[in-house]
């Protein structure tokens, strides 16, 4: 599939359904495979475009006293889409990508979570839990196994 780097701009508010990562496969061989993006109702932002390589790595070579090295095959050309100001950006394929329409005062957010807030039940029973783990005397935890004192 050819890229495009026309058909979006910096800036541009999108949704993606897939998002692009990097496999390694037992041989050395590295490429990108596209998955399932699970978080569908984030709005991120195009903030580049990333060329990213499939190819192999190999790690001994007899003429180059051994040192590893990769040997790049392909090129791959990816929209680099953040979720927030200080979140790592998604790779995503064009054809993953569908432009929407932000709320009118949309803002980019510092960072996004992708987990739930703990509720007031959990937050109280990790607190009990931690009181009871063993302290030395200066009130830090001592180091050894994780078994609780009761």
């Amino acid at each position: 599939m050819s890229f495009n780097p026309r058909a979006y701009k910096i800036g541009d508010t999108v949704n993606i359904t897939f998002e692009m990562v990097r496999k390694c496969s037992g041989f050395g061989m590295v490429h990108w495979q596209s998955t399932v993006f699970t978080n569908l109702k984030t709005i991120g932002v195009i903030v580049g475009i990333a060329v990213r390589q499939n190819g192999t790595i190999y790690s001994e070579n007899v003429f180059d006293g051994g040192a590893p090295y990769f040997a790049a095959t392909s090129d791959n050309r990816f929209w680099m889409i953040r979720f927030g100001l200080m979140n790592k950006p998604i790779y995503a394929e064009g054809r993953a990508i569908t432009r929407c329409k932000p709320p009118q005062d949309f803002k980019l957010p510092v960072k996004t979570c992708p987990h739930y807030p703990l509720t007031e039940a959990a937050k109280q029973a990790l607190s009990k839990d931690v009181k009871s783990w063993p302290r030395d005397e200066k009130g830090r935890w001592i180091n050894g196994s994780c078994i609780h004192v009761t």
